[in-house]
């Protein structure tokens, strides 16, 4: 398992809104300035989220011709998300994948955090050490100022956002739904520990497995007649994923 670390000027909450922000990998890795990872995350996604016992999931499903790409990622409260590789193409059915890569998003302070993070790697992927040991595209500013004004990435999305970011100057669409219920886990667990309880996700039944469900699952099933029902049936499989 190779490990990695890097420092971001914001504050760590910004880091985790995004794991729970699916939407920006059409628009921020793809729509916006060029296919950072695969065409496939160009396709806005029907989205969802559910709690889980281990936190909550996003559920970003698109449709890709007859496909259907089901991607999900895990937030366990109050600093982990753990999510698969970004490489998914969706040109032909495929089982779910296993997950690929667990990042903690540690505070330094009030403005600075550090991202540490654990990469599963396959050897049959082929990358040298090199490859495995840095962190991914756009996750520090190792780049040049103009690049990132004209590539933008994770680090810029939010890094840009002020160390601290207000939310009473914010503008939240449904598409940040994900990001809402985040920040309530969150601040629920700050009100458990003021009032000398144990916040959600500090302690696990002895002997309980505690399951996750990140992959990417992608699935034949030919559109619905009708877009609205069509999305209907996105959500419903995407739903089945996580809960069976």
């Amino acid at each position: 398992m190779p490990a990695a670390e890097f420092s971001l000027p914001c504050n760590w909450l910004q880091v985790k809104d995004n794991s729970m922000d699916p939407v920006h990998t059409a628009f921020l890795h793809a729509l916006s300035s060029g296919y950072q990872f695969t065409e496939a995350f160009g396709v806005v996604p029907e989205l969802d989220w559910l709690t889980t016992d281990a936190g909550m999931v996003y559920i970003a499903t698109r449709r890709v011709s007859d496909l259907v790409w089901v991607r999900v990622c895990d937030f366990m409260p109050p600093n982990v998300h753990q999510f698969t590789r970004e490489i998914e193409a969706a040109t032909a059915p495929k089982a779910a994948s296993r997950p690929v890569i667990i990042r903690w998003a540690v505070p330094n302070d009030d403005t600075h955090t550090t991202n540490f993070e654990l990469a599963q790697v396959d050897p049959a992927w082929g990358l040298t050490a090199a490859q495995v040991a840095r962190p991914g595209f756009g996750q520090s500013e190792d780049r040049p100022y103009e690049a990132r004004q004209r590539f933008p990435a994770d680090y810029d999305a939010q890094a840009s956002q002020r160390p601290i970011a207000v939310h009473a100057v914010e503008h939240l669409a449904s598409t940040d739904r994900g990001v809402v219920m985040l920040r309530r886990i969150v601040r629920d667990g700050i009100r458990a520990v003021q009032a000398g309880l144990d916040p959600w996700g500090t302690h696990w039944p002895e002997g309980k497995v505690i399951p996750t469900h990140t992959q990417d699952l992608v699935l034949r099933l030919p559109p619905a007649a009708d877009p609205t029902d069509d999305r209907r049936r996105l959500r419903e499989a995407g739903r089945r994923a996580v809960t069976g």
